[in-house]
């Protein structure tokens, strides 16, 4: 008999312990907020790729999941890329293509694209495992989008002094939308976290100059400027402590 109590209570510390061990705090359909920082490749099409070349962006945008996997927040991006295929500085060229400076030797100059998209993102993660914090991921935004062709000559041009630079940089700006298909992974330990995919970028623009100082015109029209391109972002996950579960 004393055996048998002996067996028993080793057994019911053996159990508990192995019950214990198997405690495990599981964030399996957590909400919170989802910091994301990314980077990617763009390349123009359209009416766009008549001024500019592939390039770049890096951006910023934090986004609130719900437990069924809604995303909404803002996107951010700085768009850049070093081809600027319209020479907006023909006019200033000598026959040989060079620009005489005010040192009166030829000036060097170089011309690169910058611009930006913000605006808000709405979108859901469609959860592919029983983990449903990862899965496809897919965004729309929408918001302000802005290109021009940034003019470096290192201050040696008085052509391009004060206002009148601002004849030749092409400004441009207008309505945006961006869509997102991809790829969304967060580990359960949250070392790593990440997504990738496919971005597609539409902007409804104008020409915001009264006039372009180099062909003497004025550009009246609606734009539609096309991007697409690929990008990879990686994520901080601010989980509400709210959300978590605790299974045996």
């Amino acid at each position: 008999m004393k055996f048998l109590k002996i067996y028993f209570s080793l057994l019911l510390v053996f159990c508990l312990s192995g019950a214990y061990a198997q405690v495990e705090e599981v964030l399996n359909s957590p909400s919170g907020v989802l910091v994301n920082i990314h980077y990617g490749g763009e390349v123009p099409s359209g009416i766009l790729a008549e001024r500019f070349g592939a390039g770049f962006s890096i951006g910023f945008s934090p986004v609130y999941m719900s437990k069924r996997q809604w995303l909404f927040g803002l996107d951010a991006k700085f768009i850049f890329a070093g081809e600027v295929k319209e020479d907006v500085l023909a006019n200033l060229k000598t026959r040989g293509g060079e620009i005489i400076g005010q040192d009166k030797g030829f000036a060097i100059t170089s011309l690169n694209q910058r611009g930006y998209f913000i605006g808000g993102t709405f979108g859901k993660i469609i959860p592919l495992k029983e983990d449903r914090r990862s899965g496809v991921r897919v965004l729309a935004s929408a918001g302000f989008l802005r290109h021009k062709v940034r003019i470096d000559d290192g201050g040696t041009l008085p052509q391009l002094n004060g206002a009148y630079r601002l004849g030749y940089d092409r400004l441009t700006y207008g309505f945006g939308i961006t869509e997102f298909v991809g790829y969304q992974y967060l580990s359960r330990n949250r070392l790593i976290n990440f997504y990738a995919g496919m971005e597609f970028t539409q902007g409804f623009t104008k020409n915001r100059r009264t006039v372009n100082y180099d062909t003497g015109l004025s550009e009246t029209g609606n734009r539609q400027d096309l991007l697409w391109g690929f990008k990879i972002g990686w994520i901080l996950p601010l989980y509400d402590a709210k959300s978590t579960e605790i299974f045996y």
